[in-house]
């Protein structure tokens, strides 16, 4: 951006007093600029970027002593929209100028061949020619009507030296045409320029307030959190921690941040583009010319219109989980005094930083700001990493198991409320014990007072092993319910985790185990607290010793016997057991022993059925036999007398399937009334 000064004053070149930064992408810019009299204060933006500044431009006159009267920039043109109203075009081939004179037909121009020039009008470009009845391609012939002679002539390509447009508005149209080409591939920049008017004669400086937003990178985060080791002693009191936050910031803007107020913005405000710079063009109906004398009636019908409106959703947060590492024991310094100075001037940080971060924080409801209260200056195209926080928060160090992690080893972590009284972005985090680095991690989203936990490393000092047994207890209960008797029984799955602890310290383990569908914990030595997917108990595993931790987890099933399937070895295995431990009384008892009775005359009467069937079908077999055999017979003594036998031995067996078909019937008939009784005992029993 620069300044234009007028003939009667001097314009400053605007300065940055205010950045505010947004985690959205975008950037809110305030500046100052002094001026005298009738001013023009210009500026200079990218085409990309004119949409989000003819939006949000804001200019005042801060004196009593002057106004803005108007703001002008450089309008934008649609290019192509601008060469569909010019007469030339350059073909994008390779026979670049014949194409292109082919394309002049009726242009006036005058071509200098050796030694003279002929003016004439283009007709056109002759380029093959048919020879006994072939096309032959040949050198390109330019056919012209020459201007004194009104003879057409021929000229060929290779005797033309150059030629020349007589005709004025084709000759700008190829210049223009030519400019806007090479326009296209130069950097673009626009210039727009504020008339700063004054309204007294005075001659004293005025200020003028301007102030837009422009797409930027978005600012990120950065942490380092410091944990007590064990010789820490009272430099960071015990469950404490010092955590320091850092915000990366680049300044793409053209114009360097010198002391500027900087403010960084978490949330997700709406933003949008919006194409208010370049010009847009409504396409229009086309009508066509009237081409009959008469018009016709025609039934015009109602319009009918409906507007439906819809309501935005509502955002989401996400968070992220932390890295994996190894942690290492901090390595023995050869000079101990020479360690214990390095401790001191490592803790008195905690002072130090406190006292160099001076800022303040807004919640803003949706949103929330840091505001750096102390000046902040970043050269144009540099970034920075500006501290915006220091403060000791709420942190211990713990172990987290979860087997689908790691099979053996827990999570080194450290879990960490936010009691700085500010909202934390999410952010890479790096963990240090007193002046070590432990391993880093990924913070959360977290608002204040809000505690999560931050694995940091994998802790092979401690190892966890995992041994799960399933036993099915007798049933408890029983329902009757439809046409099914439900047999309620508990699945205990016994688990035992071994746990060796083969550190010399004390250590706090976080127990994850997977949350199973349909089970609780059964009276569990610890209380588990509840994830969303896990139950999680908190043990104290003691130096160097092992620890084994035992609980069950608890379902209840069932298994069902249908009702036609209740026989006497059910009853004489099951039914005394329901009775005796009262889940069915003497009455059910007696119900179920009188379905098993019918159910019992049942699988006879079927077995009658299935017999009358089987022998029904023995004898349509035989039938068609005796048939097959009937038909080949003749009339003869000896074979009549066989024939007669057959025929009779036929009609017996015609007798006895009219017999088998009333036997089947009655047996269905049994069957279906043994069926509605077992039924209608069944619903009426009463559990």
């Amino acid at each position: 951006m620069a300044a234009e000064a007028s003939s009667n004053n001097v314009v400053e070149r605007p300065s940055i007093k205010k950045v505010v930064l947004f985690k959205h992408g975008m950037a809110f810019y305030a500046m100052k600029s002094q001026v005298k009299q009738n001013a023009l204060l210009s500026l200079q933006f990218k085409v990309d970027e004119m949409d989000d500044i003819l939006k949000s431009l804001f200019v005042a006159d801060l004196s009593q002593n002057g106004f803005i009267s108007n703001i002008s920039y450089d309008a934008a043109q649609d290019i192509e929209q601008v060469l569909k109203n010019i007469s030339v075009s350059i073909p994008a081939s390779k026979k670049l100028l014949e194409d292109f004179l082919a394309s002049m037909k009726g242009a006036q121009v005058q071509v200098s061949l050796a030694g003279k020039s002929i003016e004439g009008s283009v007709i056109g470009i002759e380029g093959s020619e048919e020879l006994n009845g072939q096309i032959v391609t040949q050198e390109p012939l330019l056919l012209l009507l020459e201007r004194s002679s009104k003879r057409i002539v021929k000229l060929r390509f290779s005797d033309i030296k150059s030629f020349k447009l007589l005709n004025a508005g084709l000759q700008k149209d190829l210049e223009f045409l030519l400019d806007t080409i090479i326009s296209r591939k130069q950097k673009d920049a626009k210039n727009l320029v504020i008339r700063c008017e004054s309204s007294s004669d005075a001659t004293d400086t005025r200020e003028i307030y301007l102030s837009y937003i422009q797409e930027s990178p978005i600012w990120k985060t950065s942490y380092r959190l410091v944990l007590p080791g064990e010789s820490s002693g009272d430099k960071i009191p015990v469950g404490k921690a010092l955590l320091s936050g850092w915000g990366l910031v680049e300044n793409q803007n053209p114009i360097d941040w010198i002391d500027v107020d900087l403010s960084l913005v978490a949330g997700m405000p709406v933003t949008f583009r919006y194409p208010i710079y370049l010009p847009q063009f409504i396409q229009r109906k086309v009508v066509p010319l009237p081409t009959k004398t008469s018009v016709g009636p025609a039934a015009i019908e109602d319009t009918i219109s409906s507007m439906e409106a819809q309501k935005p959703m509502d955002g989401l947060f996400a968070t992220a989980s932390g890295t994996i590492g190894r942690v290492q024991a901090p390595i023995a310094a050869a000079d101990k005094g020479s360690r214990e100075k390095f401790d001191d001037t490592f803790y008195a940080m905690k002072d130090a930083m406190q006292k160099s971060i001076s800022m303040s924080v807004k919640d803003m409801g949706e949103l929330f700001e840091y505001r750096i209260e102390k000046p902040v200056s970043i050269k144009r195209n540099q970034s920075a990493l500006v501290p915006f926080m220091h403060r000791e928060v709420t942190a211990k160090k713990v172990l987290l198991y979860d087997r689908s992690i790691h099979p053996v080893n827990p999570m080194a972590c450290a879990e960490i409320t936010n009691t700085s009284d500010y909202t934390l972005e999410t952010g890479p985090i790096t963990i240090l014990i007193e002046n070590s680095l432990a391993g880093e991690a990924m913070l959360p989203f977290l608002n204040k007072n809000d505690t999560r936990m931050l694995n940091y490393a994998l802790e092979q000092a401690v190892a966890v092993f995992l041994e799960e047994s399933t036993e099915y207890q007798h049933v408890h209960r029983v329902n009757i319910w439809g046409n099914y008797v439900y047999e309620y029984y508990y699945e205990d799955r016994h688990v035992t985790y071994t746990i060796k602890n083969k550190a010399t310290t004390k250590k706090t383990l976080y127990l994850d185990h997977e949350k199973l569908s349909g089970y609780l914990v059964l009276d569990p030595p610890i209380k588990p607290s509840e994830t969303p997917n896990r139950w999680r108990f908190v043990l104290d595993l003691d130096p160097q010793k092992t620890k084994t931790f035992k609980f069950t987890l608890r379902r209840e099933i069932s298994s069902t016997v249908y009702i036609w399937d209740i026989n006497n070895d059910w009853i004489s295995t099951k039914l005394a057991l329901f009775v005796k431990n009262k889940y069915i009384n003497e009455k059910t008892k007696k119900v179920l022993e009188e379905i098993a009775a019918l159910n019992a005359q049942r699988a006879e009467l079927d077995k009658q059925k299935n017999e009358r069937l089987a022998e029904r079908e023995e004898l349509n077999k035989d039938q068609e036999r005796l048939r097959e055999n009937l038909k080949v017979l003749t009339d003869d003594d000896m074979e009549s007398t066989l024939k007669e036998r057959l025929v009779k031995k036929l009609s017996m067996q015609e007798n006895r399937y009219e017999e088998i078909k009333k036997e089947i019937a009655l047996i269905e008939k049994k069957i279906e009334d043994n069926s509605k009784k077992v039924e209608t005992k069944f619903k009426n029993i009463e559990v």
